[in-house]
């Protein structure tokens, strides 16, 4: 039950923590969009951290320490900007909503190819700087995704791989909030279409 509790708390961490990053590059791309929907924060802060791993794996692994780094830097600046918006009313909606999406995490089963080198390969990314010429072992180390580069962002002290199959379930709460936000707005709901929403 414990652990539970653990990978909701780390959950809700590492979503702050992306929301931090999207703070961060609303600021220096255009101040407006700070005034944005936590969903579109959310998405730039996975923007923000995939450009990151992608840096910052030609010089370190993305170990415990990395990782700490970059999530504490992430909570600073969700920290910062929480208390400069405002933002009381918008997070305790999607903590609501991680908590009703979060159980998919315990009832969906991983892609069919997570054991074969979606695992593999975020863990090297762990365990190892780049390396290149993996693609002679096999076949998966030859495919390429910026999720394996999130996935290795995520490994955190207790919890180490557990949340690595989180990053579409973080990517499905942002949508979501973004769409809960058109719904929650009168004036912007009317002038949707059904179309839009599906």
């Amino acid at each position: 039950m414990v652990k539970y509790f653990l990978l909701y708390f780390y959950l809700i961490l590492i979503i702050s923590s992306i929301l931090g990053y999207g703070f961060l590059l609303a600021q220096f791309l255009n101040k407006n969009l700070l005034k944005y929907n936590l969903g579109y924060i959310g998405i730039l802060g996975l923007l923000t951290l995939v450009i990151l791993s992608y840096t910052t794996i030609f010089f370190t692994k993305h170990g415990y320490h990395h990782n700490l780094i970059v999530h504490a830097i992430g909570l600073i600046s969700f920290a910062f900007f929480f208390y400069k918006l405002k933002l009381n009313k918008d997070y305790i909606l999607l903590i609501i909503l991680i908590f009703l999406l979060s159980s998919s995490l315990f009832i969906l089963k991983n892609h069919d190819d997570f054991s074969y080198y979606h695992l593999t390969y975020s863990l090297g990314l762990t365990e190892n700087k780049i390396q290149f010429g993996m693609g002679n072992m096999g076949h998966g180390p030859r495919h390429h995704s910026s999720v394996f580069y999130l996935n290795s962002l995520i490994f955190l002290p207790y919890i180490k791989f557990y949340l690595f199959h989180s990053i579409g379930l973080i990517t499905l709460t942002f949508v979501n909030f973004i769409c809960l936000g058109f719904i929650l707005d009168k004036k912007e709901f009317k002038s949707q279409t059904k179309l839009f929403f599906l």
